[in-house]
């Protein structure tokens, strides 16, 4: 039997609203043996946010895991002609 192996993955899904794309990054770790993989249900995404060009989001996201993907609520506003950065 082949061990498994887990690593942090990039997701992302666009949403339009009203005139712009707005970009859920979400990072999960994915774990894979063999031809199977999973979501590591037990460890909290490493970074859960939106990239929305010059838009600012501000508001919260929650993010519940399952092994297949994950089901997401976000509940916020986007604002105009703001900067952020992450550390």
């Amino acid at each position: 039997m082949a061990a498994s192996t887990c690593s942090w993955h990039e997701t992302s899904t666009t949403h339009t609203v009203k005139s712009y794309n707005a970009k859920l990054l979400v990072i999960v770790k994915a774990c894979r043996s063999g031809s199977f993989g999973w979501i590591d249900t037990k460890t909290k995404p490493m970074l859960q946010s939106f990239k929305a060009g010059s838009k600012y989001f501000q508001g919260s996201i929650k993010v519940d895991l399952e092994s297949t993907g994950y089901y997401y609520v976000v509940n916020g506003s986007f604002y105009n002609n703001t900067t952020v950065s992450h550390t």
